[in-house]
């Protein structure tokens, strides 16, 4: 059984693929929480207003019914024990049937637009059930009418969990068919999420997702402070002393109001830069 709160049909709004369009599976749990996010001093929990601790959960039947809270993780009804409510724990092949019923005829390529669409796994964390997406994949696989993959698997994930050698062989089989490997990376800073290192700071696992996967990102949400700067700064650098090479983005909080400083600060810095969702 794999543990899930949406299967959605959309356009990815973040990395290296903005506005391809894609299926995305957005898995349930996680093993941050990202409280610090959106607030006036992330380092400071006593400080901190978190409106999914709060929100009358009574007419919240799925997560699309979810307020956009400005304070705390936006996807806090992945995780929060307040919205379990929202999880389904579904078999693999319940999953995959919702997935292919998403696709115009049933197919990951569009005859139309000549365009293929990718397949996302969210959160949550999806690391976090590694064996699940596995058995997804597969059952996938079985369905298609056609010869036709996925043009790219995305893996959304906040890069603290290791590639399971079961998962990680897997991953290498797809992309021997063809199939890209794509992991978006978000590792969660201290000075804007209130996560602290040792808990989420993974550099050698996101080595390795660099190099198992054909193509990887690292995004970070930015908290316009000298000291976040400092620390995506230092984390950087050691990202590159480790001949990790990848592409950096820097993105505002979905509440923030000053999108337009942190944008010059990403570009002056040589970061990419990405709109708030």
């Amino acid at each position: 059984m794999v543990k899930i709160t949406d299967i959605s049909a959309t356009h990815i709004k973040s990395g290296l693929f903005s506005g391809i369009g894609a299926i995305q599976i957005t898995m349930a749990g996680c093993n941050l929480q990202c409280d610090g996010f959106g607030q006036s001093n992330p380092s400071d929990p006593k400080t901190y207003i978190l409106p999914y601790q709060t929100v009358d959960v009574s007419g919240i039947k799925s997560i699309r019914d979810f307020p956009d809270v400005q304070k705390g993780c936006v996807s806090s009804h992945s995780w929060a024990s307040r919205f379990k409510h929202l999880v389904k724990e579904w078999d693999a092949t319940h999953i995959a049937t919702d997935v292919m019923a998403l696709l115009p005829n049933r197919s990951w390529f569009n005859q139309v637009s000549g365009n293929f669409f990718d397949l996302v796994f969210t959160g949550g964390e999806p690391m976090l059930q590694q064996k699940g997406m596995i058995d997804i994949m597969t059952e996938l696989d079985f369905m298609l009418y056609d010869p036709v993959l996925p043009m790219r698997v995305q893996i959304e994930t906040n890069g603290t969990k290791k590639l399971d050698p079961e998962f990680k062989k897997f991953l290498g089989e797809l992309r021997a068919q063809g199939v890209g490997v794509y992991f978006n990376i978000a590792p969660k800073l201290f000075h804007s999420s209130g996560e602290t290192p040792e808990y989420s700071w993974f550099p050698d696992v996101i080595r390795e997702y660099c190099k198992t996967g054909s193509s990887a990102s690292v995004t970070i949400v930015a908290h316009d402070s000298t000291m976040f700067w400092k620390e995506l700064e230092d984390n950087v650098l050691q990202l590159q002393e480790m001949g990790i090479v990848v592409d950096i983005f820097v993105t505002p909080h979905h509440s923030a109001t000053n999108t337009a400083d942190i944008r010059t600060k990403a570009f002056n810095l040589g970061y990419h830069f990405l709109e708030k969702q």
